[in-house]
């Protein structure tokens, strides 16, 4: 299922049923994100951890807790439970959804949780309204995240972080280390020149993509201090996501893990801003 929003210039596809994601997002006819096999989209959402938890293990307030794998044999459960899981979606004009994800606590999250994305077309873009409320009756660890894909032909990327966190092949963060691709990201760096799958932190929440036709703007509020940037080579596509914490954050201090209380939300709205060159 597919539901088109549209606002003048601009068109997104919605896929309530593939994981609540954005299929398409387009400016003239062109897409500004990338479309990626073999699902078929081209954003989701990640919650109520971001990228990959080690081994699906983890200590929180002295339980062990194991998830099972998600993403067949990969050893990592991947990018939490609502981006591949039905949402449901209420249209609430042309331009605009909701989409909402009620989770009852089970092996592959033992917390109640619900999920919300306000998505939205704007006069300048796309923006993306991003909740995870605890519902269970007891404290949980909690981090959020977007997972969009873009063009990478052509593409130059521009954003400012404080310290790289490096990772092993399998995607786990083993260190923090300030390198010069830090400071090449902060000048601008060619995604052809890239070769990442590295957690950044102390992001101030800002990004820019260059292509020789356009430039999107990449914003968060409030500013997440994490992004995820993946550049897999000859794919055709990269990832830049916004989240509020490193992968295996719930296995790593300091790495942005939150104690969400009862009741209590995480969210955070990103603004993709286009501008024509």
């Amino acid at each position: 299922m597919r539901v088109r929003l549209k606002r003048d210039s601009l068109e997104a596809d919605i896929a309530p049923d593939i994981g609540g994601a954005i299929a398409a997002f387009r400016h003239d006819g062109r897409d500004i994100f990338r479309v990626t096999d073999p699902l078929a989209i081209a954003e989701f959402p990640m919650a109520p951890y971001v990228n990959r938890i080690a081994d699906g293990r983890f200590r929180w307030r002295g339980e062990t807790i194991t998830l099972p794998r998600n993403f067949g044999e990969h050893p990592h459960p991947l990018h939490g439970i609502g981006w591949q899981r039905a949402w449901t979606c209420a249209v609430l004009n042309a331009s605009s959804a909701r989409l909402r994800l009620v989770h009852a606590a089970d092996a592959t999250w033992p917390w109640r949780v619900t999920m919300e994305r306000l998505i939205a077309l704007t006069a300048s873009g796309l923006e993306v309204a991003f909740s995870l409320t605890n519902d269970d009756d007891r404290p949980m660890p909690a981090s959020i995240g977007l997972h969009p894909f873009f063009p990478a032909a052509g593409a130059v990327v521009k954003l400012h972080t404080g310290a790289q966190v490096l990772t092993t092949d399998d995607g786990i963060p083993v260190r923090t280390a300030h390198t010069a691709v830090v400071d090449a990201l902060a000048a601008g760096a060619s995604v052809a020149d890239l070769a990442l799958d590295h957690c950044f932190a102390g992001w101030d929440g800002r990004a820019d993509i260059a292509w020789p036709t356009h430039t999107l703007r990449i914003e968060t509020a409030p500013p997440q201090r994490f992004v995820q940037v993946f550049t897999p080579a000859g794919a055709g596509y990269f990832c830049l996501e916004p989240q509020s914490a490193a992968p295996d954050a719930v296995n790593r201090e300091g790495s942005g893990v939150v104690e969400l209380a009862p009741g209590a939300a995480l969210r955070f709205t990103t603004r993709f801003l286009i501008e024509s060159r």
